[in-house]
């Protein structure tokens, strides 16, 4: 079932950036939290970023999420609380390596001679081109000393699992990462991921590129303290050609490096 975006002005706004999988700037959403390593007993206000220039360009509210939930060490997962300028978790007791996890409502953007339109191109005419677009994000932070399981079960359509626990990141240091597709490893010719960090660019620009590997496993070199993010996209002919002719991922992974 099609999942429904309830805010067209913000489809409008995603979609125009991603026509094409050969643009050099593209619309990009991701998970902010005022910092990355917290105490026991604390909690964190999250936010949805969301446009061209990381960390803040603009922020996402209510009305696009399909699931936006924090998950424990131990798998656990809780709703994210709503406050006024966005989300909140819960007081966080424990120690250890948590994960924020967004996926948002999927959306059809398909371009005609009459203009755009939030359906398939079944029964439109003069269509140039029809994509099905789902976006996802994640963010991994630390309570405590950060120790124990920091990697979850994948559950996004495209995801980027960190195989090194941010906490234990500092300048100089290697950030390891596997993208996967459906829970399996991504590889395919050209397959890369971006990354980027807080004040690198007020351009939208991305710091580094690095292409996967054949287990979809790329090494992030950190060379800056602060808040970063990985994107990872993928395009793929759509299932049904007579209803759409592609469907897009795009996802990000965000942290925070001390």
């Amino acid at each position: 079932m099609v999942k429904k975006l309830h805010k067209k002005a913000i489809l409008a706004t995603c979609a125009a950036g991603m026509m094409s999988v050969s643009t050099a700037q593209a619309h990009d959403t991701w998970i902010l939290m005022p910092k990355f390593h917290l105490n026991p007993g604390d909690y964190s206000h999250v936010y949805v970023g969301f446009g061209f220039i990381f960390p803040v360009d603009e922020f996402l509210f209510e009305g696009w999420q399909e699931n936006f939930d924090l998950v424990a060490p131990d798998g656990t997962k809780t709703e994210l609380r709503k406050v006024n300028n966005g989300f909140a978790t819960q007081e966080i007791k424990e120690p250890g390596a948590y994960v924020i996890r967004l996926e948002m409502n999927n959306w059809y953007y398909t371009t005609t001679s009459e203009g755009t339109r939030y359906t398939p191109k079944t029964g439109l005419e003069g269509v140039y081109r029809c994509t099905y677009h789902s976006r996802d994000a994640k963010a991994v932070f630390n309570v405590g000393d950060g120790a124990g399981p920091f990697q979850q079960p994948a559950t996004l359509p495209l995801e980027i699992m960190p195989l090194t626990n941010p906490a234990t990141l500092k300048v100089g240091d290697f950030m390891e990462i596997q993208v996967l597709r459906d829970g399996k490893p991504y590889s395919s010719w050209g397959a890369d991921v971006s990354a980027t960090y807080s004040g690198f660019s007020f351009e939208g620009a991305d710091a580094y590129r690095v292409n996967l590997d054949r287990e979809g496993k790329a090494s992030i070199r950190i060379t800056h303290t602060g808040t970063w993010m990985i994107k990872a996209g993928a395009v793929e002919p759509y299932p049904d050609p007579e209803k759409c002719d592609d469907r897009r991922y795009d996802t990000s992974l965000t942290f925070g490096v001390r």
